[in-house]
């Protein structure tokens, strides 16, 4: 389903404003950004089940000569997908978090 737009502007802008906040360098972020609009363009991998699945599958395209066809937009997806993103609230997790860290050290 083709986005609109607006929608395709406001997916750059928070690509933009995330890859800030996951503390970018300036030159990467045009590059990241850049790679994103190609990748809006270009998708065409069907959904999956598990989002870890389907960005796996975006990394690992390859271009004719046998290069990445990604080179920046990883670094933002893998960035992203190690943040929490549980429904649990903050301070349960970083309480189940220190209990993994006695546990291993305790």
């Amino acid at each position: 389903m083709p986005q609109s737009i607006e929608a395709e502007q406001s997916s750059v802008a928070d690509v933009e404003v995330l890859s800030r906040q996951l503390h970018t360098e300036k030159n990467t972020i045009v590059n990241i950004v850049d790679e994103w609009k190609v990748y809006q363009m270009e998708d065409d991998l069907e959904e999956k089940e598990r989002l870890d699945y389907y960005w796996k599958e975006v990394i690992s395209q390859k271009q004719e000569g046998g290069k990445p066809k990604y080179k920046f937009l990883p670094l933002l997806i893998k960035r992203a997908l190690i943040l929490p993103h549980g429904n649990a609230d903050v301070e349960r997790s970083q309480q189940e978090c220190g209990n993994c860290r006695q546990t291993r050290t305790g």
